[in-house]
Protein backbone atom coordinates (compact mmCIF):
# COMPACT_ATOMS: atom_id res chain seq x y z
CA UNK A 1 0.00 0.00 0.00
CA UNK A 2 2.87 2.27 0.80
CA UNK A 3 4.73 1.67 -2.26
CA UNK A 4 1.11 2.29 -4.64
CA UNK A 5 1.42 5.65 -2.70
CA UNK A 6 4.64 6.62 -3.37
CA UNK A 7 4.60 5.78 -6.86
CA UNK A 8 1.02 7.70 -7.16
CA UNK A 9 2.78 10.89 -5.77
CA UNK A 10 5.59 10.36 -8.23
CA UNK A 11 2.96 10.50 -11.26
CA UNK A 12 1.48 13.31 -9.68
CA UNK A 13 4.46 15.41 -9.46
CA UNK A 14 5.19 14.09 -13.00
CA UNK A 15 1.66 15.30 -14.07
CA UNK A 16 2.36 18.73 -12.74
CA UNK A 17 5.72 18.90 -14.63
CA UNK A 18 4.39 18.14 -17.75
CA UNK A 19 1.13 20.52 -17.39
CA UNK A 20 3.62 23.35 -16.21
CA UNK A 21 6.01 22.93 -19.36
CA UNK A 22 3.20 22.33 -22.33
CA UNK A 23 -0.04 24.34 -21.12
CA UNK A 24 1.19 26.77 -17.95
CA UNK A 25 4.35 28.46 -19.28
CA UNK A 26 2.81 28.32 -22.80
CA UNK A 27 -0.38 29.95 -22.13
CA UNK A 28 0.27 32.18 -19.12
CA UNK A 29 4.04 32.99 -17.98
CA UNK A 30 6.95 31.65 -16.85
CA UNK A 31 7.52 30.11 -13.37
CA UNK A 32 11.01 28.50 -13.00
CA UNK A 33 10.63 27.48 -9.01
CA UNK A 34 7.50 25.29 -10.27
CA UNK A 35 9.61 23.96 -13.12
CA UNK A 36 12.97 22.93 -11.37
CA UNK A 37 11.38 22.33 -7.61
CA UNK A 38 9.09 19.82 -9.86
CA UNK A 39 11.86 18.10 -11.41
CA UNK A 40 13.80 18.26 -7.96
CA UNK A 41 10.94 16.53 -5.68
CA UNK A 42 10.52 14.03 -8.69
CA UNK A 43 14.37 12.62 -8.91
CA UNK A 44 14.22 13.01 -5.00
CA UNK A 45 11.23 10.32 -4.71
CA UNK A 46 12.44 7.75 -7.51
CA UNK A 47 15.33 7.57 -6.51
CA UNK A 48 14.67 7.30 -3.16
CA UNK A 49 15.04 3.85 -2.02
CA UNK A 50 16.57 2.60 -5.41
CA UNK A 51 19.73 0.67 -5.03
CA UNK A 52 22.60 2.42 -7.45
CA UNK A 53 23.31 -0.66 -8.92
CA UNK A 54 19.76 -1.17 -10.20
CA UNK A 55 19.32 2.47 -11.51
CA UNK A 56 20.95 1.14 -14.78
CA UNK A 57 18.53 -1.37 -15.28
CA UNK A 58 15.44 0.64 -15.05
CA UNK A 59 17.34 3.42 -17.45
CA UNK A 60 14.91 2.45 -20.90
CA UNK A 61 17.27 2.34 -23.97
CA UNK A 62 15.42 5.63 -25.24
CA UNK A 63 17.56 7.54 -22.49
CA UNK A 64 20.66 5.64 -22.49
CA UNK A 65 20.54 6.68 -26.21
CA UNK A 66 19.65 10.43 -25.28
CA UNK A 67 22.42 10.38 -22.36
CA UNK A 68 25.50 9.04 -24.69
CA UNK A 69 24.57 11.82 -27.23
CA UNK A 70 24.18 14.68 -24.84
CA UNK A 71 27.31 13.36 -23.43
CA UNK A 72 29.46 13.82 -26.16
CA UNK A 73 27.44 16.77 -27.73
CA UNK A 74 28.70 18.30 -23.83
CA UNK A 75 32.25 17.07 -24.48
CA UNK A 76 32.53 18.31 -28.18
CA UNK A 77 30.91 21.32 -27.73
CA UNK A 78 33.89 22.25 -24.89
CA UNK A 79 36.27 21.83 -28.01
CA UNK A 80 34.38 23.57 -30.88
CA UNK A 81 31.42 25.78 -29.24
CA UNK A 82 31.33 29.45 -30.52
CA UNK A 83 29.22 31.01 -28.53
CA UNK A 84 30.00 28.75 -25.07
CA UNK A 85 26.77 31.04 -22.88
CA UNK A 86 24.88 29.36 -25.47
CA UNK A 87 26.41 26.09 -25.28
CA UNK A 88 26.14 25.91 -21.49
CA UNK A 89 22.93 27.16 -20.82
CA UNK A 90 21.13 24.58 -23.86
CA UNK A 91 23.29 21.76 -22.52
CA UNK A 92 21.90 22.58 -18.79
CA UNK A 93 17.95 22.57 -20.67
CA UNK A 94 19.03 19.87 -22.18
CA UNK A 95 20.23 17.30 -19.07
CA UNK A 96 17.55 18.51 -16.89
CA UNK A 97 15.17 17.24 -19.20
CA UNK A 98 16.82 13.82 -19.34
CA UNK A 99 16.97 13.67 -15.56
CA UNK A 100 12.85 13.57 -16.08
CA UNK A 101 13.13 10.95 -18.69
CA UNK A 102 15.28 9.30 -16.55
CA UNK A 103 12.81 9.54 -13.42
CA UNK A 104 10.01 8.28 -15.99
CA UNK A 105 11.90 4.78 -16.57
CA UNK A 106 12.51 4.29 -12.64
CA UNK A 107 8.75 5.29 -11.86
CA UNK A 108 8.03 2.60 -15.35
CA UNK A 109 10.53 0.33 -13.74
CA UNK A 110 8.91 0.13 -10.35
CA UNK A 111 5.46 -0.68 -12.29
CA UNK A 112 6.63 -2.71 -14.77
CA UNK A 113 4.86 -1.34 -17.54
CA UNK A 114 5.17 2.56 -19.47
CA UNK A 115 1.37 2.71 -19.47
CA UNK A 116 1.27 4.68 -16.59
CA UNK A 117 2.46 7.51 -18.70
CA UNK A 118 -0.54 8.13 -20.92
CA UNK A 119 -2.61 9.39 -18.68
CA UNK A 120 -0.72 12.53 -17.66
CA UNK A 121 -0.11 12.98 -21.68
CA UNK A 122 -3.82 12.73 -22.31
CA UNK A 123 -4.79 14.96 -19.28
CA UNK A 124 -2.02 17.99 -20.52
CA UNK A 125 -3.69 17.61 -23.77
CA UNK A 126 -6.92 17.72 -22.59
CA UNK A 127 -6.01 20.80 -20.56
CA UNK A 128 -4.75 22.23 -23.62
CA UNK A 129 -7.66 21.37 -26.09
CA UNK A 130 -9.70 23.44 -23.63
CA UNK A 131 -7.50 26.24 -23.40
CA UNK A 132 -7.11 26.52 -26.96
CA UNK A 133 -10.92 25.98 -28.15
CA UNK A 134 -12.69 28.17 -25.28
CA UNK A 135 -9.67 31.26 -24.25
CA UNK A 136 -7.59 30.72 -27.68
CA UNK A 137 -5.44 33.79 -28.53
CA UNK A 138 -4.59 34.71 -32.37
CA UNK A 139 -1.07 34.09 -33.04
CA UNK A 140 0.23 35.50 -36.21
CA UNK A 141 2.74 33.94 -38.46
CA UNK A 142 3.64 34.32 -41.92
CA UNK A 143 0.76 36.68 -42.56
CA UNK A 144 -1.92 34.08 -41.35
CA UNK A 145 -3.60 34.43 -37.85
CA UNK A 146 -3.94 31.01 -36.47
CA UNK A 147 -5.36 30.32 -32.96
CA UNK A 148 -3.16 29.11 -30.36
CA UNK A 149 -3.45 29.15 -26.48
CA UNK A 150 -1.33 32.20 -26.22
CA UNK A 151 0.67 34.99 -28.51
CA UNK A 152 3.59 33.54 -27.25
CA UNK A 153 2.33 29.65 -27.79
CA UNK A 154 4.18 28.34 -31.04
CA UNK A 155 1.44 26.27 -33.19
CA UNK A 156 3.91 23.63 -33.82
CA UNK A 157 4.42 23.17 -29.55
CA UNK A 158 0.55 22.66 -29.19
CA UNK A 159 -0.14 20.76 -32.23
CA UNK A 160 2.50 17.94 -30.69
CA UNK A 161 0.94 18.16 -26.89
CA UNK A 162 -2.35 17.32 -29.02
CA UNK A 163 -0.83 14.63 -31.20
CA UNK A 164 0.63 13.12 -28.31
CA UNK A 165 -2.77 12.55 -26.88
CA UNK A 166 -4.17 11.47 -29.90
CA UNK A 167 -1.83 8.41 -29.95
CA UNK A 168 -2.28 7.92 -26.04
CA UNK A 169 -6.00 8.05 -26.59
CA UNK A 170 -5.28 4.60 -28.51
CA UNK A 171 -2.14 3.48 -27.86
CA UNK A 172 -2.92 0.15 -26.53
CA UNK A 173 -6.01 -1.92 -27.99
CA UNK A 174 -7.43 -2.18 -24.38
CA UNK A 175 -7.57 2.03 -24.33
CA UNK A 176 -8.96 2.04 -28.24
CA UNK A 177 -11.69 -0.60 -27.83
CA UNK A 178 -12.74 0.94 -23.91
CA UNK A 179 -15.42 3.90 -24.71
CA UNK A 180 -14.38 3.77 -28.18
CA UNK A 181 -17.11 6.02 -29.68
CA UNK A 182 -16.25 8.98 -26.69
CA UNK A 183 -12.40 8.55 -27.80
CA UNK A 184 -13.39 8.55 -31.40
CA UNK A 185 -14.94 11.67 -30.54
CA UNK A 186 -12.16 13.48 -28.74
CA UNK A 187 -9.92 12.32 -31.51
CA UNK A 188 -12.03 14.92 -33.92
CA UNK A 189 -11.96 17.13 -31.36
CA UNK A 190 -8.65 17.10 -31.01
CA UNK A 191 -7.89 17.71 -35.13
CA UNK A 192 -9.90 20.43 -34.73
CA UNK A 193 -7.29 22.09 -32.59
CA UNK A 194 -4.77 21.03 -34.50
CA UNK A 195 -7.10 22.69 -37.90
CA UNK A 196 -6.58 25.59 -35.66
CA UNK A 197 -3.49 26.16 -35.35
CA UNK A 198 -2.61 26.23 -38.88
CA UNK A 199 0.48 23.67 -38.56
CA UNK A 200 0.38 22.29 -42.07
CA UNK A 201 2.73 19.45 -41.07
CA UNK A 202 0.92 18.47 -38.05
CA UNK A 203 -2.10 18.55 -39.57
CA UNK A 204 -0.65 15.29 -42.28
CA UNK A 205 0.93 13.93 -39.48
CA UNK A 206 -2.26 13.58 -37.78
CA UNK A 207 -3.90 12.82 -41.37
CA UNK A 208 -1.03 9.86 -41.24
CA UNK A 209 -1.56 8.35 -37.79
CA UNK A 210 -5.94 8.87 -38.22
CA UNK A 211 -5.43 6.31 -41.01
CA UNK A 212 -3.07 3.71 -40.25
CA UNK A 213 -4.79 3.85 -36.60
CA UNK A 214 -8.02 3.05 -38.75
CA UNK A 215 -6.50 0.43 -40.54
CA UNK A 216 -5.75 -1.00 -37.56
CA UNK A 217 -9.32 -0.95 -36.14
CA UNK A 218 -10.40 -2.65 -39.24
CA UNK A 219 -8.16 -5.38 -39.36
CA UNK A 220 -7.97 -6.21 -35.70
CA UNK A 221 -8.19 -9.87 -35.60
CA UNK A 222 -9.57 -9.70 -31.85
CA UNK A 223 -12.39 -11.30 -29.97
CA UNK A 224 -15.09 -8.56 -30.42
CA UNK A 225 -18.17 -9.61 -31.31
CA UNK A 226 -20.43 -8.27 -34.55
CA UNK A 227 -21.84 -5.72 -32.54
CA UNK A 228 -18.73 -4.17 -31.64
CA UNK A 229 -16.89 -4.65 -34.64
CA UNK A 230 -20.08 -2.91 -36.70
CA UNK A 231 -19.66 0.38 -33.75
CA UNK A 232 -16.03 0.22 -34.79
CA UNK A 233 -16.46 0.60 -38.09
CA UNK A 234 -19.74 2.79 -38.55
CA UNK A 235 -17.97 4.95 -35.91
CA UNK A 236 -14.55 5.32 -38.71
CA UNK A 237 -17.67 5.85 -41.19
CA UNK A 238 -19.66 8.39 -39.13
CA UNK A 239 -15.88 10.46 -38.61
CA UNK A 240 -15.43 10.42 -42.53
CA UNK A 241 -18.26 11.89 -43.23
CA UNK A 242 -17.90 14.51 -40.48
CA UNK A 243 -14.61 15.72 -41.79
CA UNK A 244 -15.96 15.27 -44.98
CA UNK A 245 -18.45 18.04 -44.08
CA UNK A 246 -16.01 19.99 -42.18
CA UNK A 247 -13.81 20.20 -44.82
CA UNK A 248 -16.32 21.14 -47.25
CA UNK A 249 -17.95 23.82 -45.50
CA UNK A 250 -14.88 25.73 -43.10
CA UNK A 251 -11.36 24.39 -44.13
CA UNK A 252 -11.41 25.32 -47.59
CA UNK A 253 -11.77 28.89 -46.63
CA UNK A 254 -9.26 28.41 -43.03
CA UNK A 255 -5.93 29.68 -42.01
CA UNK A 256 -4.67 26.32 -42.34
CA UNK A 257 -5.64 26.27 -45.78
CA UNK A 258 -4.34 29.07 -46.67
CA UNK A 259 -0.75 27.69 -44.92
CA UNK A 260 -1.12 24.78 -47.16
CA UNK A 261 -1.50 26.85 -50.42
CA UNK A 262 1.40 28.75 -49.32
CA UNK A 263 3.15 25.78 -49.02
CA UNK A 264 3.02 25.48 -52.96
CA UNK A 265 2.90 29.33 -53.64
CA UNK A 266 5.48 30.94 -50.81
CA UNK A 267 8.75 30.89 -53.11
CA UNK A 268 10.19 32.96 -50.22
CA UNK A 269 9.24 30.64 -47.54
CA UNK A 270 10.81 27.99 -49.12
CA UNK A 271 13.66 29.26 -50.21
CA UNK A 272 14.83 30.26 -46.89
CA UNK A 273 13.72 26.65 -45.51
CA UNK A 274 16.02 25.18 -48.62
CA UNK A 275 18.84 27.75 -47.52
CA UNK A 276 18.70 26.97 -43.86
CA UNK A 277 19.28 22.62 -45.18
CA UNK A 278 21.77 23.95 -47.40
CA UNK A 279 23.55 26.13 -45.01
CA UNK A 280 23.24 23.24 -42.01
CA UNK A 281 25.40 20.85 -45.17
CA UNK A 282 27.74 23.08 -45.52
CA UNK A 283 28.39 23.64 -41.73
CA UNK A 284 29.10 20.06 -41.66
CA UNK A 285 31.23 19.75 -44.75
CA UNK A 286 33.48 22.05 -42.90
CA UNK A 287 33.36 20.43 -39.63
CA UNK A 288 32.03 17.13 -40.78
CA UNK A 289 33.60 14.92 -37.25
CA UNK A 290 32.24 17.00 -34.11
CA UNK A 291 30.37 19.68 -36.10
CA UNK A 292 29.96 22.94 -34.61
CA UNK A 293 28.70 22.56 -30.90
CA UNK A 294 25.34 21.77 -29.75
CA UNK A 295 22.26 24.29 -30.59
CA UNK A 296 25.29 26.57 -32.47
CA UNK A 297 23.46 26.59 -35.67
CA UNK A 298 21.66 29.84 -34.97
CA UNK A 299 24.85 31.15 -34.28
CA UNK A 300 26.27 30.76 -37.90
CA UNK A 301 23.01 31.01 -39.39
CA UNK A 302 21.93 33.73 -41.56
CA UNK A 303 18.70 34.32 -40.53
CA UNK A 304 19.73 33.71 -36.49
CA UNK A 305 17.50 30.62 -35.51
CA UNK A 306 18.27 26.73 -35.48
CA UNK A 307 18.09 24.79 -38.78
CA UNK A 308 14.11 23.46 -38.55
CA UNK A 309 15.44 19.96 -39.14
CA UNK A 310 16.36 17.52 -36.31
CA UNK A 311 18.14 15.57 -38.98
CA UNK A 312 20.51 19.03 -40.27
CA UNK A 313 20.74 20.27 -36.68
CA UNK A 314 22.43 17.20 -35.42
CA UNK A 315 24.14 16.86 -38.67
CA UNK A 316 25.79 20.67 -38.25
CA UNK A 317 26.02 20.30 -34.49
CA UNK A 318 27.34 17.13 -33.59
CA UNK A 319 28.74 15.80 -36.68
CA UNK A 320 28.98 12.67 -38.02
CA UNK A 321 29.52 11.06 -34.96
CA UNK A 322 26.64 12.61 -33.60
CA UNK A 323 24.63 11.76 -36.04
CA UNK A 324 25.47 8.04 -36.09
CA UNK A 325 25.04 7.76 -31.84
CA UNK A 326 21.54 9.07 -32.09
CA UNK A 327 19.99 7.52 -34.69
CA UNK A 328 21.43 4.22 -35.87
CA UNK A 329 19.90 2.63 -32.18
CA UNK A 330 16.92 3.85 -33.21
CA UNK A 331 17.08 2.89 -37.08
CA UNK A 332 17.05 -0.43 -35.66
CA UNK A 333 14.43 0.08 -33.38
CA UNK A 334 12.45 1.06 -36.62
CA UNK A 335 13.15 -2.18 -38.14
CA UNK A 336 12.62 -4.08 -34.84
CA UNK A 337 8.97 -2.62 -34.77
CA UNK A 338 8.72 -3.91 -38.56
CA UNK A 339 9.58 -7.35 -37.94
CA UNK A 340 7.14 -7.49 -35.36
CA UNK A 341 4.29 -6.60 -37.87
CA UNK A 342 4.69 -10.46 -38.61
CA UNK A 343 3.02 -10.89 -34.90
CA UNK A 344 -0.47 -13.41 -34.58
CA UNK A 345 -0.84 -12.03 -30.93
CA UNK A 346 -3.73 -9.45 -31.69
CA UNK A 347 -2.81 -7.68 -28.77
CA UNK A 348 0.62 -7.02 -29.25
CA UNK A 349 -0.46 -6.32 -33.36
CA UNK A 350 -2.35 -3.80 -32.56
CA UNK A 351 0.99 -1.97 -30.00
CA UNK A 352 2.99 -2.46 -33.25
CA UNK A 353 0.61 -0.88 -35.55
CA UNK A 354 0.45 2.01 -33.32
CA UNK A 355 4.38 2.24 -32.30
CA UNK A 356 4.92 2.01 -36.22
CA UNK A 357 1.96 4.83 -37.10
CA UNK A 358 3.51 7.17 -34.08
CA UNK A 359 7.42 6.49 -35.04
CA UNK A 360 6.38 6.68 -38.62
CA UNK A 361 5.09 10.43 -38.06
CA UNK A 362 7.98 11.17 -35.78
CA UNK A 363 10.24 10.79 -38.06
CA UNK A 364 8.21 12.39 -40.64
CA UNK A 365 7.89 15.67 -38.47
CA UNK A 366 11.73 15.35 -37.51
CA UNK A 367 12.41 16.75 -41.37
CA UNK A 368 10.76 20.21 -39.96
CA UNK A 369 10.92 20.08 -36.68
CA UNK A 370 13.66 19.95 -33.87
CA UNK A 371 13.47 16.91 -31.15
CA UNK A 372 16.65 18.52 -29.19
CA UNK A 373 16.00 21.57 -27.74
CA UNK A 374 11.80 20.77 -25.78
CA UNK A 375 10.74 18.35 -23.72
CA UNK A 376 7.42 16.92 -25.73
CA UNK A 377 9.71 15.02 -28.91
CA UNK A 378 12.02 13.46 -26.59
CA UNK A 379 8.79 12.30 -24.19
CA UNK A 380 7.01 11.01 -27.04
CA UNK A 381 9.58 8.85 -28.70
CA UNK A 382 10.38 7.44 -25.19
CA UNK A 383 6.95 6.70 -24.43
CA UNK A 384 6.01 4.91 -28.08
CA UNK A 385 9.34 2.39 -27.74
CA UNK A 386 8.26 2.27 -24.23
CA UNK A 387 5.40 0.79 -24.53
CA UNK A 388 6.40 -1.07 -27.36
CA UNK A 389 9.21 -2.92 -25.23
CA UNK A 390 6.37 -3.49 -22.78
CA UNK A 391 4.88 -6.00 -25.48
CA UNK A 392 7.79 -7.08 -27.34
CA UNK A 393 9.44 -8.31 -23.55
CA UNK A 394 5.73 -10.43 -22.88
CA UNK A 395 5.69 -11.65 -26.03
CA UNK A 396 9.32 -13.13 -25.22
CA UNK A 397 8.63 -14.11 -21.84
CA UNK A 398 5.13 -16.27 -23.34
CA UNK A 399 7.61 -17.73 -25.61
CA UNK A 400 10.33 -18.74 -23.30
CA UNK A 401 8.11 -20.17 -20.97
CA UNK A 402 6.08 -22.28 -23.79
CA UNK A 403 9.63 -23.48 -24.95
CA UNK A 404 10.69 -24.41 -21.38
Amino acid sequence: MRFLRIQTIRKFIFTVFLLYLCWYKESRTDVPIILYGSVLLLTVSCLAGLPARRIFSAVHPVVKILIVYGVFAFFSGLIVATDRSLFVSSMITYFEFIIVLLDCSIISYRDESWEWILGPIVIVAFVCMVQTIFWGQPYFNSGVVATTMSPQNNPNSLAHVILMGMYALVATRKRAMNRFIFKGVLMLVFIYVIFLTGSRKFLLSAGIFLLLWAYALLTDKGEEGIAKKLTIFLGIVACCIAGGWYITKYYLGSDTFLRMMKLFSDNESNFKRITMYTDGITLWKDHPILGIGFNQYRVFSQFGTYSHSTYIEVLSCTGIIGLFILFVPLIRYFFGIIRNLRTRNAGKLYVVRMTFAAMIVELFLGVGSIWLYGFSHMCFLMTILGIFDDWRMEDEYIENQNSN
